[in-house]
């Protein structure tokens, strides 16, 4: 049994514009979800999920110290 949050998270996110409030980039999906840069690039922030992840554990490394 599938549910449409499920196919939601599966699916591959896109791009479509990008913007730059108070000297923070954000990205907008085409979703509608908005992830911001922080940390001059070193993370990443989704404000509706209020969570973030580092940039090197995206790759598997470790954080930053």
């Amino acid at each position: 049994m599938s549910s449409s949050a499920g196919n939601a998270l599966l699916s591959r996110p896109r791009a479509i514009r990008t913007r730059v409030d108070a000297d923070r980039p954000w990205v907008s999906l085409e979703d509608g979800r908005d992830i911001r840069i922080i940390e001059g690039g070193v993370g990443i922030w989704w404000d509706q999920l209020e969570d973030g992840v580092s940039v090197p554990w995206l790759f598997g490394l470790p954080d930053y110290p």
